[in-house]
């Protein structure tokens, strides 16, 4: 009967760990999701950029229109 129960003790440490290792993995997916969050906000910023290029475009018209 010692005999069982100790096997019965090595199979439930092992599948704790085994669910401890799947906890893990979720984790690290995760984090994955936060970089392409990051990705996403660098994109943003380009946006930016691009409305300021606009930005500069307007104050080209101006001297035109000072010129008529």
């Amino acid at each position: 009967m010692e005999e069982g129960s100790l096997e019965k003790q090595t199979l439930k440490t092992s599948i704790e760990h085994i669910q401890r290792t799947e906890d893990r993995g979720q984790r690290t997916e995760d984090r994955g999701q936060r970089t392409e969050d990051r990705g996403q906000r660098t994109e943003d910023r380009g946006q930016r950029t691009e409305d300021r290029g606009q930005r500069t475009d307007n104050y080209s018209y101006y001297p035109d229109n000072n010129f008529f």
